[in-house]
Parts: C-alpha cells; structure tokens; sequence
C-alpha cells in the first residue's frame, strides 16, 4: 500500500502554484496566433476592398470631368469643323473648332456668330490608355474663322496635315 501512495498526485489550487505548465503556454499562444492571424486577414482585406473602391471611384470622377468638358466643347463647336478617324474609330481621335479665346470669352462678331479662335483635338494615348485634349490655335486671317471646316484642311503656315498628325502632340 505504501508503493500506491508514490503515484498519487496531490492536486493543489491553481493559486498556490507558481507558474503555467508548457502545455497550457503553447496553446494560449497558438489561439492568440490564430486570432492574430485571422484579424490580419480581415483587416487586410478590408484595406485591399478599400484601395480598389478608390481607385475606381478617381477614374470615376476623371471621366467624369472628361466627359463634361467634351461634352462643353461640342455644345459651342459647328458640326461643319468636327473631324474624326471614321475608318479606324479604335485610333481614339476627334478635332472640332471652339470660339473661346485664352481668357474663356466667347467670341462673336457683329451678327452674332461665333469667331472661331482654335482647333481641340481629344485623343487616346495609346501608351498610356489617357485621354488628352490639346489646342491649336488659328492663325490670323485662317478661313476657318468665320467658315467651320475640318482641322484636315486647316494650314498653320506649314500646310494642312491629316488629323492623326495632331495625336500625341503631333509626335
């Protein structure tokens, strides 16, 4: 009967102990791993939700922007000025004529029609899949002033150019 009493393990309450065992260590450890690992994951989530949800509501404001200063544009120009690549509409290019001056004043002569003051070209960017807009002024004394035609038939002084000339800044 003595020899029994060898293995009988005295249990004693957890406040007269010292110290945690290794077990009860490693698995506080692991669920605070795992809780960790798990809050991680939801958070980067929500910042990768949030990224994109930006960057799709910039694009969103800068075609807006785009399409209400087309769309300003085309309302003041003749229909007689605008030009396009119809045969190859994917080329992303158009050119009308506006009667704004550098200060934003619209320009009309005695009878009230417009005085065309220069060409808008808008153009896709193939590079970098962007919209420009680009003015070429007119020079003095052009036809085009009071008579709306396509910038093809416009001369600058170094003749006329075809319309692709004018994408990419003439590059």
């Amino acid at each position: 009967m003595g020899d029994r009493l060898l293995f009988k393990r005295s249990f004693v309450s957890r406040s007269n102990r010292s110290g945690f065992t290794i077990v009860e260590v490693l698995t506080v450890v692991s669920v605070f791993g795992i809780l960790v690992t798990a809050i991680f994951m939801i958070f980067n989530l929500g910042l990768s939700a949030f990224h994109k949800t930006t960057v799709k509501n910039e694009l969103l404001q800068q075609a807006q922007i785009t399409n209400v200063k087309l769309t300003a544009d085309l309302e003041r120009s003749s229909l007689g000025s605008l030009s396009s690549d119809w045969a190859d509409p994917t080329r992303g290019i158009a050119a009308f004529l506006s009667p704004l001056d550098d200060n934003a004043e619209f320009k009309t002569d005695t009878r009230g029609r417009p005085i065309w003051q220069k060409y808008i070209v808008y153009y896709l960017d193939d590079g970098t899949n962007e919209i420009f807009r680009e003015e070429i002024p007119l020079v003095a004394g052009a036809p085009q002033r009071s008579v709306p035609t396509p910038i093809e038939f416009y001369n600058g002084g170094t003749g006329p150019k075809p319309l692709l000339a004018y994408r990419n800044g003439g590059r």
